[in-house]
């Protein structure tokens, strides 16, 4: 490889995120088996090119982004819950599915790494209710976002 196609080692595309459910929040399932949103709760901890509001994450760089999220829930006595993310175009990502059987306290642990193709790129956290409508509770978790490589297609 030439100097010339080399990148500019100089360019700063570093990037992550930590936030985390400061509260204990309800997310308001509208029907069984529908996707919803997960709504507010997340509160910036320390961010580098990305930013947090209080239902999303957005990621400024385009590239390969690893995406952890860890944080327990309870209700929903005894139905199927899903849990998911989605960005842009995409379509729901892959979810983690459990029982929240006895409506007891369950520890969710979430990974996924994806490619984006823009700046500016938006990631919305959702749930799913197989079973029920009932509201599943929320708190102490954390979300996290590492960028890991610079995406050579999209700048």
């Amino acid at each position: 490889m030439s100097l010339a196609t080399t990148p500019n080692q100089f360019t700063d595309q570093l990037g992550y995120l930590i936030a985390s459910l400061t509260s204990s929040y309800t997310v308001n399932i509208a029907s069984a088996n529908t996707w919803t949103i997960m709504g507010n709760g997340l509160t910036e901890i320390s961010t580098y090119n990305t930013d947090v509001y209080r239902d999303k994450m957005m990621l400024s760089i385009a590239g390969i982004w690893k995406i952890d999220v860890s944080f327990t829930v309870n209700g929903a006595t005894n139905d199927d819950l899903q849990f998911c993310l989605k960005y842009g175009d995409s379509a729901y990502q892959h979810p983690v599915i459990w029982n929240a059987k006895g409506g007891n306290n369950w520890n969710i642990n979430y990974s996924m790494i994806i490619k984006t193709e823009i700046q500016n790129e938006t990631i919305y956290f959702y749930m799913k209710n197989e079973t029920a409508t009932n509201n599943p509770v929320f708190f102490n978790g954390i979300f996290s976002a590492i960028k890991l490589t610079y995406n050579i297609f999209g700048g």
